[in-house]
């Protein structure tokens, strides 16, 4: 009886881990290199602030530093009501899709927020998590 229960919580974290990291193509954009993801099931909305984790995607490698990536994931801080974003942590990937050796990373950011620029990738997210509240059960 123990055993099968066990093998249940197991199977049930297995399904939960899959679908906590499921990553959905939000948006063509205007950036011919850059495809924008969304983990839907990290939005966090607080007041006028949405908290969420974004994947962007490289079609070919770029530059970070010293450092190559084909693939970008962060944890952001929106404000809607100021329209900024605050980087709260960032990690790049190598592969796609977050694959591949991580080549750089910081997950103590003390980002000051930055007004979001129009026609940004950013400015997707931004819209998505400020202007959607379908996807957090929220209002906009």
């Amino acid at each position: 009886m123990i055993m099968k229960n066990i093998v249940g919580i197991l199977v049930l974290m297995v399904v939960s881990t899959n679908v906590m990291s499921e990553w959905t193509k939000i948006s063509d954009t205007n950036h011919p290199n850059r495809t924008p993801y969304v983990e839907y099931h990290s939005i966090l909305k607080k007041d006028n602030k949405v908290k969420m984790s974004t994947l962007t995607d490289f079609k070919k490698a770029e530059n970070y530093g010293n450092n190559k990536l084909l693939s970008m994931v962060s944890r952001d801080e929106y404000d809607c009501g100021t329209k900024t974003i605050r980087l709260l942590d960032i990690y790049g990937y190598s592969g796609n899709m977050k694959t591949g050796d991580i080549v750089f990373s910081d997950s103590d950011i003390k980002a000051v927020p930055q007004s979001i620029k129009t026609g940004s990738i950013e400015e997707i997210f931004f819209e998505l998590a400020c202007h959607s509240p379908e996807f957090y059960g929220g209002s906009s």
